[in-house]
């Protein structure tokens, strides 16, 4: 009995090992994911064509074909919704960054920040709209 506890015990612990193993190891190969991306066209070749955030830095091309990439991140965890070429972005929870050339700098927030809100009992709701 004792022989056949250890051999369920020993493999538990192999298929734990190969777990942790394969877990590690395993890991899926993906394309760059380019997160608010804008084009503009215009006349004059005074800014660029196509801008986009790939994880979390901003990134333009021009209409020469260059590509270029800002220093600093983008910061904060909320998903990049739209960029333009103004090297500005556009947060999820509606955060308006700029880049001033040293840094992510709030302009505003154009949801204008988070709703109030009150708890209130199920007996009131239904009192209110009766």
């Amino acid at each position: 009995m004792a022989r056949r506890f250890f051999f369920i015990c020993a493999g538990l612990l192999c298929l734990a090992i190969a777990f942790q193993f394969g877990a590690v190891s395993g890991h899926a190969q993906t394309g760059v994911a380019v997160e608010g991306a804008s084009i503009e066209s215009v006349q004059d070749n005074t800014f660029p064509r196509a801008t986009g955030c790939v994880s979390r830095f901003f990134y333009w091309i021009g209409d020469n074909g260059a590509t270029h990439q800002l220093p600093v991140p983008v910061p904060g965890r909320e998903r990049i919704v739209a960029t333009d070429p103004y090297e500005t972005v556009l947060l999820e929870n509606g955060d308006w960054l700029k880049f001033d050339g040293m840094a992510w700098v709030l302009i505003g927030n154009l949801t204008g920040g988070a709703t109030a809100t009150h708890s209130e009992t199920w007996g009131r709701l239904k009192a209110r709209y009766r």
